[in-house]
C-alpha cells in the first residue's frame, strides 16, 4: 500500500479503522485495572524495524546507571584513585523537605572577561585537596567559601558537612539527600557553601553527588526534543562513555557538545524580596503571595526560589525543632494552564509542596511521588485562559475556596499563587479579579518596564485589596534552546510517560506510546466505568465523537455532584456574577481530611445530597451514540464545561482507541489505576472531557524515533553485521504503511511523518 494511499484513507471522515479486528492485547478488567501499571512495561510488538531478536529487547530495556556505558572513565582529577568510595547513603536516594536554609547568601560574582561563547560557569576548581573520593559514578568535593559549582545532568546531592545553597534553598547536613535536575534547556542552578545556621560557624561544606538513574534521560530515544539535554546520550552519535549522569563545567568549553549553556544567578532585587517575604512569613505564616508578570519575565522562576526559601527557612525549621509546630508546608496555586508547573498543560491545580523543587517543569509533570501532594485540579481544556475566561475564572476562584478550608485546620499554610503572562485586554481583567477575590498579603510583579496600563490596573487592585505591591526587574532571559512550544511537548509528553515512583521519586518509562498496553474500559453495559464523554467548547455532532476523541487528550473530570450537570441549563454567566456564583456555589463549613494523599479530599460529600445518585442506576440518563457511547448535549451551538464547584480533575489520559463492539474505550494515562478503582468503588461519575488542547502528534512519531535510535546504535556498536546506520526514505515508508494517522508525504520532506487524519476538534468558529 503506497503513502498516498494511506493518506487519502485516513483523511476520510467515516474513517474507522479496523479495532475489533487488531490483533492488540488490552488490560480487560471490570473496570480501572491494578494490572495497568504491571502491563505498562510490556510490549504489544516488540520487533524493531530490521533487527529481530532478543536484540532489540535488549536495546530498549537497558537502564542507565553504572552498567550500560562501555568504556574509559575519564575523571576529572589525574592520579584519584578511580575505585575510592564515595560516601552516600543510598545510590538513588528519596528526596527530603526537611532540610535548613541560608538567611541572607551573597549573589554570585563570575568573571566578567568570559565570552558568550566560553563563559565561566563555575569558580570550584577540582583539585587534589579539594576532590575527597571520587568513582566511575559519584563525585565527593569539599567546598570553601566563595566557590560556586555547577553541573549539567541529572544528581543527587547529600550535605555531608556544613550547608549549601541552590535555587533559593538551603540544605543543611543531614541523612536526606536530594535530587537535582539541570537540563541545558535552562539556566543551570549553582551550588555553593553557606555558614550552617545550626553549626560552629564557617567551615568547609562536604557534600556527596551522585548518579541519579530515573529514567527520563532515556525518553531522549523517543523524540529529538528530549535529546542532548543532559551530559551525554546514551544512543547514537555524541554517546560518550562516562557512567556518570552528571557532568562537571568549569567554563562552557568543557561541554560535551559545546552549548550556550548559562548559569543561574539570582538578582540582587530578587534575592532581597525573598528575604524580606521569608522574614515577614515567619511572623504571619498565612501569608498569601501573588506574582504577576509579562510573559517568560521569570514569574515560575520566582515563585519557585521563593517556595524553596519558605521550606527551608532556618528560623522556622529552628522552631519545628524545639517546639510542637509541624514541619514546614508551602500552599502552590499554579494557575498558568499553558506553562504549569506540577501538572500537564491545560491543567490548573492546588498543591502543598512538603520538599524543594529542584529541576524545571517536565522533570515533575504531576504531583506524584512524596513531598507533593494535590489537593484540587481542574481540567481547562486549553492552553491559555483565552479560549474560556469565564470558566477558567471559576475554577480559579474554587481552587482558592478550597485553600481557605485548608487554613481552618492549617492556619499557619502560606499560599503562593503563580499566574499565567497574560496581561492584555481581558487578560488584565481576570488579573485584577484575581487581587480582588484573593486579597494577597503580597504582590510581586516581575517587570519594571509597564506596561503602563498594567501598572496602573494592578495598582489601584493592590490598594483597594490592601495589599503590598512589589515591582521586580524580569529575569534576563537569553536564547533558548527550546521555544515554549517545544517545552509544553516535553511536558506531556514526560507526563505520559511516568511509571510508578520509586522510594517517593517519579520514574519515567521509556517504552513508545505506541507500544504501551492501554487500560480498557467499558463506557456501557453492567461494568460500565465512564459515565460519559464531553467536548467542551465544540460545537457537537454525536456521531463524530469516536473520531473527535481517538488518538486525543482527554481530561480524567469527577462530577462530584449531579448539580454539576443540571447547572449546564442555565447557560453561560455573567463575568461580574463570577465571584459571587462562586461564593455561593460552597458551603464555608466544610472540612477537608488530614491526609492530603486521601481522595476524599477531591470530594465535597459534606455538603451532597445523599439523596443524590450514588450509582449508575440514579444518574441522569445521558443520550448516546449509534456505538452506544454517553455523551453530554449541548443546549447551545457549543458544549458549557461543567462547574467547577461540583468537579475535579484526576489527570488526563490519551485515548488510544473505541471498540464498539466490546464497548471500551482504551486509555493510556498515568493516573494510579489505585485511584481510578478507588473512584470507581466510591461511585465517583467519570466525565472524559476533550478540550482544545493541542493535538499530540509526538505520540504518533514516538516509535519511529525509537526505531530510527535503535538502528543508528546497533550500526555504531556493530551488533548486526551488514546493517545500514542511515535510516532511509523507505525505511520511513514501510514504518508508516498501516499506522494509523501517519502517512509519508511524496512531495517535500519525504521522510517527515505527518498525522493526516483531521483535526475534528476545532471549533467550528475557527
Amino acid at each position: 500500500m503506497s503513502a498516498g494511499k494511506i493518506n487519502a484513507q485516513a483523511t476520510e471522515l467515516g474513517h474507522h479503522h479496523p479495532r475489533a479486528s487488531e490483533k492488540r492485547k488490552y488490560v480487560q478488567l471490570e473496570a480501572w485495572s491494578d494490572l495497568h501499571n504491571k502491563k505498562r512495561r510490556n510490549v504489544k510488538n516488540p520487533t524493531a524495524a530490521n533487527v529481530t531478536g532478543n536484540l532489540a529487547t535488549n536495546l530498549q530495556t537497558r537502564e542507565l546507571g553504572t552498567a550500560h556505558h562501555n568504556g574509559h572513565f575519564n575523571p576529572l582529577l589525574e592520579g584519584t584513585p578511580a575505585n575510592s568510595r564515595a560516601l552516600s547513603p543510598q545510590s538513588d536516594a528519596e528526596e527530603s523537605s526537611e532540610v535548613k536554609p541560608r538567611s541572607d547568601p551573597d549573589i554570585l560574582k563570575f568573571s566578567e572577561t568570559a565570552t558568550s561563547t566560553d563563559r565561566q560557569l563555575s569558580t570550584f576548581v577540582p583539585t587534589e585537596e579539594n576532590v575527597v573520593e571520587q568513582t566511575s559514578t559519584a563525585w565527593t568535593i569539599s567546598l570553601r567559601e566563595g566557590d560556586a559549582l555547577s553541573l549539567v545532568g541529572q544528581y543527587v546531592v547529600w550535605i555531608r558537612k556544613g550547608a549549601i545553597s541552590i535555587l533559593g534553598a538551603t540544605l543543611h547536613q543531614s541523612f536526606k539527600t536530594y535530587r537535582v535536575f539541570a537540563p541545558s534547556t535552562h539556566s543551570l542552578p549553582s551550588i555553593r557553601p553557606l555558614q550552617n545556621p545550626f553549626g560552629p560557624g564557617y567551615q568547609n561544606t562536604i557534600i556527596a553527588i551522585s548518579n541519579c538513574s530515573s529514567g527520563l534521560r532515556l525518553l531522549g530515544q523517543a523524540s529529538p526534543k528530549l535529546r542532548r539535554l543532559w551530559n551525554h546520550d546514551t544512543f547514537g552519535r555524541g554517546c560518550t562513555n562516562s557512567k556518570r549522569t552528571f557532568q562537571y563545567l568549569g567554563r562552557n568549553s568543557d561541554d560535551t557538545y559545546k552549548r550556550p549553556l548559562r548559569i543561574f544567578e539570582t538578582l540582587s532585587d530578587w534575592q532581597a524580596l525573598i528575604t524580606a517575604l521569608v522574614t515577614s512569613t515567619h511572623a504571619r505564616p498565612n501569608k498569601t503571595m501573588l506574582v504577576c508578570g509579562p510573559k517568560g519575565s521569570g514569574k515560575s522562576t520566582f515563585s519557585k526560589m521563593l517556595s524553596n526559601a519558605l521550606l527551608t527557612n532556618p528560623q522556622q525549621q529552628s522552631d519545628t525543632k524545639h517546639s510542637s509546630r509541624e514541619d514546614p508546608v508551602v500552599a502552590f496555586l499554579d494557575v498558568d494552564p499553558g506553562q504549569p508547573e506540577f501538572s500537564p498543560p491545560g491543567d490548573i491545580s492546588l498543591i502543598q509542596l512538603l520538599r524543594c523543587n529542584l529541576g524545571p517543569s517536565f522533570t515533575h509533570p504531576a504531583a506524584f511521588g512524596d513531598g507533593v501532594h494535590l489537593v484540587r485540579a481542574h481540567h481547562i481544556g486549553s492552553i491559555s485562559p483565552k479560549d474560556d475566561p469565564q470558566h477558567y475564572l471559576r475554577c480559579v476562584l474554587d481552587l482558592i475556596h478550597h485553600y481557605k478550608q485548608m487554613l481552618l485546620q492549617h492556619p499557619s499554610r502560606p499560599l503562593i499563587v503563580n499566574t499565567a503572562g497574560w496581561i492584555q485586554g481581558t487578560g488584565l481583567e481576570l488579573l485584577e479579579d484575581f487581587i480582588g477575590c484573593i486579597s494577597p498579603t503580597d504582590l510581586i510583579y516581575t517587570s519594571t518596564q509597564g506596561p503602563s496600563e498594567v501598572v496602573e490596573t494592578i495598582s489601584k487592585a493592590a490598594t483597594k485589596a490592601h495589599t503590598t505591591l512589589h515591582f521586580l526587574a524580569s529575569q534576563p532571559v537569553e536564547v533558548a534552546s527550546r521555544n515554549a512550544t517545544d517545552l509544553r511537548i516535553m511536558q506531556t509528553m514526560s507526563y505520559f510517560h511516568l511509571d510508578e515512583p520509586e522510594n517517593g521519586n517519579l520514574r519515567w518509562n521509556a517504552m513508545p506510546i505506541d507500544a504501551m498496553v492501554p487500560l480498557s474500559v467499558h463506557y456501557a453495559g453492567p461494568n460500565q466505568a465512564v459515565y460519559g464523554v464531553m467536548l467542551q467548547g465544540h460545537e457537537l455532532d454525536p456521531e463524530c465523537i469516536a473520531q473527535v476523541l481517538e488518538g486525543c487528550i482527554v481530561g480524567l473530570v469527577i462530577v462530584e455532584n449531579n448539580a454539576a450537570l443540571g447547572k449546564l441549563s442555565e447557560g453561560q454567566h455573567s463575568h461580574a456574577s463570577l465571584s459571587e456564583e462562586v461564593s455561593d456555589d460552597h458551603d464555608d463549613n466544610v472540612s477537608l481530611p488530614s491526609d492530603p494523599n486521601d481522595l476524599n479530599l477531591m470530594s465535597t460529600s459534606s455538603r451532597e445530597n445523599p439523596h443524590h445518585a450514588r450509582n449508575y442506576n440514579h444518574n441522569p440518563p445521558l443520550p448516546r451514540t449509534l456505538d452506544h457511547i454517553p455523551y453530554i448535549p449541548s443546549n447551545s451551538s457549543v458544549t458549557a464545561p461543567l462547574l467547577p464547584a461540583y468537579t475535579c480533575s484526576v489527570g488526563q489520559a490519551l485515548v488510544d482507541s473505541i471498540d464498539p463492539n466490546t464497548q471500551t474505550l482504551n486509555l493510556i494515562t498515568p493516573v494510579p489505576s489505585s485511584t481510578l478503582n478507588a473512584l470507581h468503588d466510591q461511585r465517583k461519575k467519570i466525565v472524559l472531557v476533550r478540550g482544545n488542547l493541542e493535538t499530540p502528534t509526538w505520540a504518533y512519531k514516538e516509535d519511529l524515533y525509537v526505531q530510527m535510535s535503535r538502528r543508528k546504535r546497533i550500526a555504531v556498536e556493530g551488533l548486526y553485521a551488514g546493517l545500514a546506520e542511515t535510516w532511509s526514505k523507505e525505511d520511513t515508508r514501510k514504518w508508516a504503511e498501516g499506522r494509523r494517522w501517519v502517512s509519508v508525504a511524496e512531495k517535500g520532506r519525504t521522510n517527515k511523518v505527518r498525522r493526516a487524519r483531521m483535526d475534528l476538534g476545532r471549533k467550528q468558529a475557527e
